[in-house]
């Protein structure tokens, strides 16, 4: 298994979104997007991976990248 990095500061941040602002559009906790960011979660699911890259005007490919 290949390991994937997620990321998601990077397209937040070009898109001028806080953590919590994302949050909302996406209907999570900042926390979890926080936890995302920071590596403290591992996976997330494709219904999560299509909601974000929906919110930040991006592919969800665009959001995974192999370390």
């Amino acid at each position: 298994m290949t390991p994937v990095h997620i990321r998601l500061r990077h397209w937040r941040e070009a898109a001028g979104l806080s953590q919590t602002e994302l949050a909302k559009r996406v209907k999570v906790s900042q926390v979890m997007i926080s936890k995302i960011e920071n590596g403290a979660i591992q996976s997330i699911n494709l219904q999560l991976l299509g909601r974000l890259a929906k919110a930040l005007g991006c592919e969800p490919r665009d959001l995974v990248s192999e370390d």
